[in-house]
């Protein structure tokens, strides 16, 4: 069992964003990705761990993800890269989105994050 550190390249990795129930914005939610995380290879499928982070473009922070809690799965991209894909939803309110609270509007994302060896 071989454990090894990548980071998450912002450059090649792509996030996106839903809010539900879809309120009065009439353009796309933008969304960037970071972390460092491990790859435990050996195993089938490789398990990862660590935590991502993820900015909306128009919010001032970051909100953390553990990857255990994201359903992630690695596997290879056309140019043999390591990619983690993910999912998982938070409410609104933790981006800084707010909306009438009887409707508990929740952002939901899917990421496909191209992983490059941690310095």
């Amino acid at each position: 069992m071989l454990v090894a550190r990548y980071r998450l390249d912002p450059e090649r990795s792509t996030v996106s964003a839903v809010l539900r129930p879809q309120l009065d914005t009439d353009s796309a939610i933008t969304a960037t990705i970071r972390g460092e995380i491990s790859v435990v290879d050996g195993d089938d499928p490789a398990l990862a761990t660590g935590t991502v982070r993820i900015a909306l473009a128009a919010a001032d922070h970051e909100v953390p993800f553990d990857l255990p809690d994201t359903h992630p799965e690695i596997d290879r991209g056309p140019d043999g890269e390591l990619v983690l894909r993910g999912s998982a939803s938070r409410p609104a309110g933790s981006f800084g989105i707010t909306g009438p609270p009887l409707l508990n509007p929740t952002l939901v994302l899917r990421w496909r994050a191209v992983l490059v060896p941690a310095d």
